[in-house]
């Protein structure tokens, strides 16, 4: 199998940073759409290429992805829904009684590279003068 994929998280950034400078929601969108669904595209082609290997039947691999992707979506959005109903001031640190490590969950790489590449803008950053 080859596990070697094309890094274009960078570009779809710098791409969508000089399209749309100063635009976050724009930025997270196109990276959302640009960069991610390509790298599910080619885990999904690597499992299908196992799956040729081991003589599985496409329309077979393709229903247990399908239902696999169904299953592990309901899971994590279910654990996530139940984390943030049950726990008490999850978002809240200071609330948080001693020696507790739970924070407010969040995805701050994807957060901190929209405020980089969307709010500021590769033009700034790269650009001569500007």
């Amino acid at each position: 199998m080859n596990v070697q994929q094309i890094g274009l998280n960078i570009i779809t950034e710098l791409v969508i940073g000089y399209i749309y400078p100063g635009r976050p929601l724009a930025y997270v969108s196109f990276k959302t759409y640009g960069y991610i669904s390509m790298s599910q595209a080619i885990g999904f082609l690597n499992d299908f290429k196992l799956g040729h290997y081991m003589k599985v039947p496409p329309k077979s691999m393709f229903i247990v992805q399908l239902v696999e992707t169904i299953v592990s979506s309901s899971v994590y959005f279910g654990t996530s829904w139940w984390l943030l109903t049950t726990v008490e001031h999850i978002c809240d640190p200071s609330l948080l009684p001693e020696g507790r490590p739970c924070t407010c969950p969040g995805d701050d790489v994807f957060h901190n590279a929209s405020i980089i590449w969307g709010v500021t803008g590769p033009m700034r950053m790269f650009s001569k003068g500007v």
